[in-house]
Parts: structure tokens; C-alpha cells; sequence
């Protein structure tokens, strides 16, 4: 990832993860700035085809 502030690539110094699932992350970049991010998961429901049915292209 590259420091939104200067451009300069970051390393992650921490990472949290929360019981709610979300996934925090601390970087610093090469000229000392620190960002923070969160992940949080989405769930994505698959529905499965009929028996017999042809599949939709």
C-alpha cells in the first residue's frame, strides 16, 4: 500500500482483529506518517440451481 500523503510505500506495523470480524491495521511510510485501516467482512448468499434446470448464461 502507498502513503495517501506522500505516495511513498508503507510497511504494517499492527494488526487487531476484532470479535465483530472487522480487521484493523496500523502502517507507518517511509517519511514517518501513520494510517489506519479497517476491513470488514461481507457475507455474499449463493443460491444454488434447481435440480433439472439449466444452468443461466
Amino acid at each position: 500500500m502507498k502513503c495517501p500523503e506522500c505516495g511513498a510505500w508503507t510497511r504494517v506495523l499492527e494488526t487487531r482483529v476484532r470479535p465483530s470480524g472487522e480487521t484493523r491495521r496500523r502502517y507507518e511510510c517511509a517519511n514517518e506518517h501513520r494510517i489506519t485501516t479497517s476491513e470488514t467482512p461481507v457475507l455474499i448468499d449463493k443460491v444454488a440451481p434447481k435440480a433439472g434446470r439449466p444452468k443461466r448464461k
